[in-house]
């Protein structure tokens, strides 16, 4: 290692970690990071995540270091690493600048013909992009308890919300989290490391007292929050311009068995999206040989085309894409074949004699994907089997009849069963496929889609209001007559409603009450109360004068 001895400056051992030194590195972007380095052999890049620093590595550096160079720095905003400013669209803590200070750091280390990298949590995050920018340097990975940003923000739900919670709270403008944190930022900062480990003294007292010297700085509050506003935004905005690429080196990814990322994703799956070679650290039966990775089915169309077009550029044209790109998925294309495709010269391409049975191949491969995207299609277009459906009394007899009798004869070879019950049917234990549900109590693992606001009025009959007066207020319904409708989880005689601003939960008294919704219109009808019903089951009967809509900007809350 041939260091730039100009922009390094030493700062003496590492306290945590023995046979390590630590150095401050001022990079050719003027940005300056602290690392520890030690070991020696092929450069190792470990990156930390969130809320520590290099320390973190202090268990197994001292054993990679055995051989490898080990370079842990601290992310630029986290530790002793400079914070330099913020700016409006985040760029200064995206994963991209990140991404560069590590090569930069590499190189002014001496390091120019590439690294391994190992990354956890954010710094995993740097390592996507370092893998997809940096293709020739970065010689293979393991990225530890992650799925790919994109596709994590993709399928957020309120589990992943409520476990994840700082992804969404770092992410508010600034300066809201910064303060928050700021007012108690060993609280906030214990609270996370206990949620984030399921081993009870992982983090020692010291560690924990060197994170909190780094953490409890504003600077580093105000670049953690950065680089968490830099994921939601920037980093999103360059995932979706290079969604076409994918890490081409070796890329192994590690998870916890316990924890959230393991828990919640598929993480091999979600990381073969993304890169053409993903091992994971599962034991594997010791009958059992790994499978090659497979090519992908766009670079037999771009073989083929370079084949049929006689030229990269011209293949390149035809597909929309760059020479270089069309030259790059060729040469993973071979790699992953394990041939050499063409002859190449400055004039002409040529097939080899393994190119020529490649092709042949690869013409079958796609005229069977052909078939098999059109019968797709087909089968997309006709639908055939059983199909079981739930739904409530009221809007079922109401508006399924005509819904499912125009499904029926579209799809004559479908067997639709429809079951009409106002309990709240378990879909998995009572095998119904669809369920059409009036309200919010859902569970986190259904699949929903939202068909419609459902808007609840209160209303009552003109005879009715003739007799007992037209209440003005939410208040005034404890004095009237109100006929209650029991449903399925809902709280008995209580209508949650809201005055425009503000919850209120109206607490009725009734002297009628069923759990079926059209005896209880048939009573309001009657003139018997009040009631708060589903707009688009009254609208009718208000629209020709049976019933009157009252208190017109106090409407039912959080239903659907």
């Amino acid at each position: 290692m041939k260091e730039n001895a100009d922009f390094i400056r030493g700062r003496g051992e590492s306290p945590f970690i023995r046979g390590f030194r630590l150095i401050d590195v001022t990079l050719e972007n003027g940005i300056t990071l602290r690392a520890a380095v030690g070991g020696q052999g092929e450069p190792l890049v470990l990156l930390h995540g969130h809320p520590q620093n290099h320390v973190t590595w202090r268990k197994i550096a001292p054993a990679l270091a055995q051989h490898f160079t080990v370079i842990m720095p601290d992310i630029r905003g986290y530790g002793d690493s400079a914070k330099p400013t913020s700016d409006e669209d985040h760029r200064g803590y995206s994963k991209r600048e990140m991404a560069k200070d590590i090569v930069l750091l590499v190189a002014q280390l001496g390091f120019r013909d590439g690294f391994a990298f190992m990354g956890h949590d954010r710094g995993a995050r740097v390592g996507h992009r370092l893998a997809l920018d940096y293709p020739a340097l970065v010689k293979r990975s393991i990225f530890i308890d992650i799925a790919p940003t994109a596709t994590m923000y993709a399928l957020t739900d309120k589990t992943f919300a409520t476990r994840y919670f700082w992804w969404f709270f770092l992410i508010q403008s600034s300066p809201v989290p910064e303060k928050m944190i700021a007012a108690d930022p060993e609280f906030f900062l214990r609270k996370h490391i206990d949620g984030q480990l399921k081993t009870p003294g992982a983090t020692e007292p010291e560690v924990f007292a060197e994170y909190l010297r780094c953490y409890q700085h504003p600077d580093t509050l105000r670049a953690i929050c950065e680089d968490y506003r830099a994921s939601a935004t920037i980093d999103l905005e360059d995932d979706e311009a290079d969604k076409h690429l994918r890490i081409s080196t070796p890329l192994l990814v590690l998870w916890g068995e316990k924890g959230t990322v393991g828990q919640l994703y598929d993480v091999p799956a979600t990381w073969q999206e993304k890169a053409l070679d993903v091992q994971d650290g599962r034991p594997m039966s010791p009958n059992e040989t790994p499978r090659a990775a497979w090519p992908l089915v766009e670079d037999l169309n771009v073989f083929v085309t370079v084949v049929r077009k006689e030229s990269f550029a011209n293949a390149a044209a035809e597909l929309g894409l760059s020479p270089s790109y069309v030259s790059k998925r060729i040469a993973l294309l071979e790699k992953s074949l394990g041939m050499r495709l063409f002859h190449r010269s400055a004039r002409a391409i040529h097939l080899t004699s393994d190119g020529h049975k490649a092709l042949s191949g690869a013409l079958s491969v796609l005229e069977s994907m052909g078939d098999f995207v059109s019968e797709l299609a087909a089968w997309r277009d006709t639908l055939e089997g059983n199909i079981q459906m739930s739904c409530s009394f009221g809007f079922g007899s109401t508006y399924m009849p005509d819904a499912l009798s125009a499904l029926a004869e579209r799809y004559p070879a479908l067997n639709i069963k429809l079951t009409l019950t106002d309990r709240v049917v378990d879909l998995i234990e009572e095998g119904v496929d669809i369920e059409i549900r009036v309200g919010d109590d859902i569970k986190d693992l259904y699949i929903t889609r939202q068909l419609s606001t459902n808007n609840r009025v209160l209303c009552a009959a003109p005879d009715y209001l003739a007799k007992h007066g037209t209440p003005g207020r939410i208040a005034d319904l404890k004095s009237h007559k109100c006929l209650v409708i029991q449903e399925r989880s809902a709280q008995f005689g209580v209508w949650p409603l809201t005055d425009g601003t503000d919850s209120v939960q109206a607490h009725v008294s009734s002297q009628l009450s069923s759990n079926n919704g059209s005896v209880v219109l048939s009573w309001a009808l009657k003139g018997h109360g009040i009631i708060l019903r589903s707009q688009w089951e009254v609208q009718r009967h208000i629209a020709r004068g049976e019933l009157v809509q009252i208190l017109p900007d106090c409407e039912a809350k959080g239903l659907y």
